[in-house]
């Protein structure tokens, strides 16, 4: 999904106004391989970011070459694709080194249109003596068309249909190029509106064309500025071309990267325009930058209001594996402990003597399992010293990663426009079960038996309503197929944990030997199933960043504005996206989470 505004004017009547004036944002997979907008072809003619995508590479969505050939890709907003299909980047770069002009290629694409998935392409030649600008979706008109002079808005159907956020877009945009600006006051206006937040909905043309997709992704595409979990705006760009075509001898480029190294690279030619191309870039992965200052990318619209830069926190995915692999790993020690020191039977071992005595187990012999108190529930194995130290341990610090987890995954949900009650009681539940965790740890049942039961019945039922409101807000925010499968594996261990937990309570208010030790085994698997579905959390958190562990707060300390939508669902309508200043429903973006910290800024 992507948007692009742009004003063709091939004669400007005015001497100070643009030839072009291209504002245009890239929404794709966080995930995705992209490389950073730099010089590529024979001789470094052609400047623009790359797709890395495996089967796809050297793909691109918006590119510009110093021959004065610009080419610009939205896709079509459908319900199935082919995968079969070939990539539909491939029609930038193809253009861009491609000798045809914009309007003979598009005619050769429009033969070859039933190859790809839906698209649509803006090809332009800008030359000393004639400007062309045209337009091809291969949904629509079977032939390309001739763009006159204007002001245009493309998003993901075809050229000019009225989505409310493309009419939204265009209406800021038509305000902002109408008026006398210098270069680099309308280069941070447009940024302002590319990151404008503000959700369009209901929009039943959007909703028409997008029959199958979930709430939740309609809700953020609504936006000009999509802000999702795994998918969203990833890149602003500014193409600015002025009147004067021979206002510069030469090309210069200044190409900021990701890992913070800046080049210059001069390039010479004679005929093609002056060209400012402004470009701020910044998925969720990218290491940490250090930028050189440049008049155009240290406004607040890209750097952000507060000064702060992006620095994703990868590291934090080791903790929810950490807290699945350490009180597991832990737990199981506890109950080898208990074995080898005769303090509860095996799990394996369903042969109990009723009939038998406590006092026919000799010491140094395993016991013979003659009693309802040598059955090896979790809590048993961690009653007597010394493997009750080990397990008072992994309950404190324990319950401490839960909680971790839990605040971290409150606030992701926040960061993202999702503050609703499911959030805020999966952060109780949460809470609850690391309260319980602590008691269960440290009173243990042959010694403290009132609070262990107290602290078991928080934790265990806080457990399973903390994964079951999880599930439901994985759905909630799902975009990708690979989230919609993640939410499909957190259901079936959230059903496996409470089958398990039911079962367990069945069979533990019997006085049978057989149903008890069932119960205990019932209860391990429960155990094993909440704290795996903890680690899942590790495919989250790997785009957590300085801002998410503070949106929490400043969320429950800001009382701005917001709209309802739906029953439950109140979503700010703030400029920014992490850093989330107050401001009126509609302002411009300020924000500091995706494309605050540049990973490229290129001026061509």
């Amino acid at each position: 999904m992507c948007i692009i505004f742009l004003k063709f004017d091939p004669r400007p009547a005015s001497k100070n106004a643009y030839r072009l004036i291209l504002a245009a944002n890239r929404d794709e997979v966080y995930s995705r391989p992209s490389k950073a907008a730099d010089f590529w072809g024979s001789n470094n003619e052609i400047l623009s970011g790359l797709d890395l995508e495996e089967g796809k590479e050297g793909g691109s969505w918006l590119g510009i070459s110093k021959r004065g050939k610009l080419a610009a890709l939205t896709n079509y907003l459908e319900t199935r694709q082919n995968p079969e299909a070939q990539g539909r980047g491939f029609l930038v770069s193809n253009y861009l080194t491609d000798n045809l002009d914009s309007l003979a290629y598009l005619r050769k694409v429009s033969s070859e249109a039933h190859l790809y998935n839906g698209f649509n392409l803006l090809t332009a030649d800008f030359r000393a003596n004639e400007d062309t600008l045209c337009y091809y979706g291969n949904k629509g008109s079977s032939e390309p068309i001739h763009l006159k002079a204007g002001i245009y808005g493309l998003s993901n159907s075809l050229l000019e249909t009225p989505w409310r956020k493309l009419q939204h877009g265009k209406r800021l945009f038509s305000s902002v190029v109408n008026k006398t600006l210098p270069p680099d006051g309308l280069v941070q206006e447009l940024l302002n509106i590319l990151n404008n937040e503000e959700l369009n909905t209901p929009d039943p043309a959007q909703e028409s064309q997008g029959v199958g997709y979930s709430n939740a992704m309609l809700q953020a595409l609504s936006a000009v500025c999509v802000r999702s979990p795994g998918y969203g705006t990833r890149t602003n760009t500014v193409i600015l071309i002025d009147r004067e075509g021979n206002g510069v001898a030469g090309l210069k480029a200044w190409i900021w990267r990701s890992e913070g190294r800046s080049s210059v690279a001069s390039l010479s030619s004679s005929h093609v325009p002056s060209l400012c191309v402004l470009a701020c870039q910044c998925p969720l992965a990218i290491p940490p930058v250090s930028l050189p200052a440049s008049p155009l990318c240290s406004s607040p619209s890209c750097l952000g209001q507060t000064g702060l830069t992006v620095r994703p926190m990868t590291a934090w995915i080791i903790l929810p594996v950490s807290l699945a692999a350490f009180c597991i790993t832990g737990i199981w020690i506890v109950y080898a402990m208990a074995v080898m020191n005769h303090h509860v039977c095996p799990v394996e071992n369903w042969s109990y003597n009723v009939t038998c005595t406590e006092e026919t187990a000799k010491p140094g012999f395993p016991k013979t399992c003659c009693t309802i108190q040598d059955i090896p529930l979790i809590s048993k194995c961690g009653s007597y010293p010394p493997e009750s130290c080990l397990f008072s341990l992994i309950g404190n610090v324990g319950a401490f990663m839960v909680v971790l987890v839990c605040l971290l995954r409150y606030a992701q949900i926040i960061e993202h426009r999702n503050h609703c009650w499911l959030n805020t009681s999966g952060l109780v539940s949460g809470c609850t079960n690391a309260v319980g965790l602590v008691m269960v740890g440290n009173f243990q049942v042959d010694h403290a038996k009132t609070l262990h039961y107290v602290g078991a019945g928080a934790a265990f039922p806080a457990g399973i309503l903390f994964v079951c409101l999880q599930c439901l807000l994985t759905y909630r925010v799902a975009v990708t197929a690979l989230d919609y499968w993640m939410a499909h594996m957190r259901v079936a261990l959230a059903i496996g944990a409470l089958i398990a937990l039911v079962l367990s309570g069945i069979f533990f208010i019997h006085e049978s030997f057989v149903l008890q030790h069932a119960a205990a085994i019932c209860e391990w698997v429960f155990t094993v199933v909440i704290l795996v579905f903890y680690g899942t959390f590790t495919y989250e958190f790997g785009t957590v960043t300085t801002e998410t562990m503070l949106a929490g707060l400043q969320r429950n300390l800001s009382h701005g504005p917001g709209v309802m939508i739906g029953d439950d669902v109140q979503v700010d309508t703030l400029g920014g996206a992490s850093t989330k200043g107050l401001k009126s429903p509609g302002g411009s973006s300020t924000s500091t989470h995706l494309n605050c910290t540049p990973e490229n800024i290129a001026m061509l």
